[in-house]
């Protein structure tokens, strides 16, 4: 069975790098896109080459995520697919790193993707 067209897909981390790439990717095969991420200069421009719709915010933040969700569901329906490229915190050497500074990173990589997954899971399982 091929899928709904066009899709909602919401990308976190879509201001810039994998994110951005990933949102031209579906934009272009026609799916609608929802560009989240913490700057809202670069999602704008990036709304404005997609056709998508850009909110800003915390990808983390479960407060965030509940002003998503109704927002995201008033515009485009329920969310078809979750690209979670938020992240990206890079680490020096085990040795040279600080228990704060292995707490950032595992906020950005990994809080990131499971308050994003668990925000867009009532739609994902639907």
């Amino acid at each position: 069975m091929a899928p709904p067209q066009p899709r909602t897909i919401v990308i976190t981390g879509a201001g810039t790098g994998i994110g951005a790439a990933c949102a031209r990717r579906f934009a272009a095969r026609g799916d609608s896109v929802v560009l989240i991420g913490r700057r809202r200069a670069p999602l704008d421009a990036l709304a404005v080459e997609t056709g998508g719709f850009a909110l800003a915010g915390d990808a983390a933040s479960t407060d965030d995520w509940t002003r998503f969700v109704p927002e995201i569901a008033a515009r485009l329906g329920p969310v078809d697919a979750l690209v979670a490229c938020a992240g990206g915190h890079g680490l020096g050497r085990a040795d040279e790193t600080d228990d704060a500074q292995w707490r950032d990173a595992m906020h950005a990589n990994l809080d990131t993707a499971f308050v994003s997954a668990r925000a867009c899971l009532p739609d994902l399982i639907a």
